[in-house]
């Protein structure tokens, strides 16, 4: 393909020199002829008027000057604007512009024929044509504005086509042509808008594409007092990197206060997108990370209220044991135990701060204890055999791992990093025994909990199978991990 194009090239290279070369002869032979003709007119044969020979002189001078501006021109499109300008400055040159100087080469053509061949006057030429040239300035003088406005933007290309710009009114739009006159914008929605190009250069407007085609965007929420800047980071910072098509870009995201209300602390959450079409889609992954984080974490956002009800309204926010358990209860490896049961696994259980590139757990040690994870955003990674770690998924709060561990006692199947600082609670062995030893059904739920998760870590058990077999994979497996969770407690049933 690429040789192809590169023959194409040079075809039209020759064929271009071809025609610069046969416009020129052209040229010169015209002007040869003139010469001639302007010899021959004082000794003219009577048989033929002097009348004639001039106007044949006339014609031949008319064509002379058409032929010598088509060929500057041509030489100035090809060679000097689509060749030397083009390669000095590394893009296209804009149309307007071409169109421009060939323009004006033939108006120089127009002048020097009225001059030498019809012999006009070029002082009268110019100061008649001046005055009508003022007068017609003077009533297009904005189209005109907007015209060599249009060459600027041409050449310092403050915008391109697909670029987002916004006007300082407020007017947001995607650039969807530029010409002589205005340049043309598409709203979000779907409507048209016409800038004249004047109001481009003479007013300030926001590229969304540039020096980037990504850029940052920011939101504020207000989190309550009882928040630590730690925790909020965790919350707030998770939320946005759970967000990939963010987090793949060069810059990092950031939390900062910005104020202190009477609601609580005004944080803002600074993030990258990618393209402005993808503003909307990420501010609402970013919104909705967030309020998914504040529910595994026990709190919410506060809402307005008066100082005499402060008092009343502290009394009603659960208290930190009663938070733990809701945050049990929304994690269903614990569906088929009460409030009761989840409070005592509560008081067992142990919170650990996870800092960030920390490793939690890694593949292949040796482990007895599994991990839900509170706040935070975690990387998961398995060492395949040439030794390379490769990133296989990602685990949002009220997720858990380390399951097989604890259960079973088997090695660790991955490691998991903290891509931000993570809060986890850790259930050990001994945290969970007592438990299995009062309940068979526990024990059986657990074993049907894990059977699943292995269902969705290994595609291949459920695809091109129907629901009876799936069904019959599923507890063939809770059969099998109920043994081995049996044998490794030594339950006796």
């Amino acid at each position: 393909m690429a040789d192809r194009r590169e023959r194409a090239l040079k075809r039209r290279a020759r064929r271009n020199w071809i025609v610069l070369l046969a416009r020129f002869v052209v040229t010169v032979l015209l002007y040869v002829l003139y010469e001639v003709w302007h010899d021959v007119i004082p000794g003219a044969d009577p048989a033929l008027p002097d009348s004639v020979l001039f106007i044949l002189h006339q014609v031949v001078g008319v064509f002379l000057f058409i032929a010598g501006a088509m060929t500057v021109n041509f030489a100035l499109r090809h060679y000097f604007w689509h060749g030397w300008v083009e390669a000095r400055a590394e893009t296209q040159v804009p149309s307007l512009l071409v169109d421009i100087s060939a323009f004006a080469v033939w108006v120089a053509g127009l002048i020097a024929t009225l001059s030498i061949v019809f012999d006009v006057s070029v002082s009268a030429f110019v100061t008649t044509s001046g005055i009508v040239i003022a007068v017609i300035g003077f009533a297009l003088r904005y189209m005109i504005s907007d015209v060599f406005t249009g060459i600027a933007l041409g050449l310092e290309r403050p915008i391109n086509i697909g670029d987002w710009v916004q006007l300082e009114d407020g007017t947001l739009g995607k650039v969807v042509e530029i010409n002589w006159r205005a340049t043309k914008l598409i709203t979000k929605e779907q409507t048209g808008v016409v800038v004249p190009n004047t109001f481009l250069a003479t007013h300030p407007f926001t590229n969304f594409n540039w020096p980037e085609d990504y850029f940052r965007a920011e939101f504020d929420i207000v989190l309550d007092y009882e928040v630590t800047s730690h925790q909020a980071e965790r919350i707030l910072l998770s939320a946005v990197t759970q967000v990939e098509d963010s987090t793949a870009l060069p810059r990092q995201p950031d939390v900062r206060i910005k104020d202190y209300t009477p609601r609580g602390i005004k944080w803002q959450v600074r993030y990258w997108v990618p393209s402005h079409e993808d503003l909307d889609r990420i501010r609402y992954q970013v919104k909705r990370n967030i309020l998914r984080n504040l529910h595994f974490a026990g709190l919410r956002v506060p809402h307005e209220k008066l100082d005499l009800l402060n008092s009343k309204e502290s009394a009603d926010l659960p208290s930190a044991s009663v938070r733990d358990v809701m945050f049990l209860r929304d994690v269903h490896l614990f569906d088929s135990m009460n409030d009761e049961e989840l409070q005592k696994l509560r008081n067992r259980m142990r919170e650990r701060l996870c800092i960030q590139g920390e490793a939690i757990v890694r593949q292949g040690e040796e482990g007895d204890s599994l991990f839900l994870l509170r706040e935070g955003y975690l990387d998961v990674f398995i060492d395949n055999d040439d030794g390379d770690r490769i990133m296989v998924g990602h685990l949002l709060p009220g997720m858990f791992f380390g399951e097989m561990s604890l259960l079973t006692g088997a090695r660790r199947a991955a490691t998991v990093i903290p891509s931000v600082d993570a809060i986890v609670f850790q259930i050990s062995k001994e945290d969970i025994r007592s438990f299995l030893e009062e309940s068979q059904d526990l024990v059986r739920q657990l074993s049907l909990a894990l059977a699943e998760r292995q269902m969705m870590n290994d595609r291949k058990l459920t695809e091109g199978v129907t629901e009876q077999e799936i069904e019959r994979v599923r507890q063939t497996a809770a059969d099998r991990l109920f043994q081995k969770i049996q044998g490794y407690f030594g339950l006796m049933y």
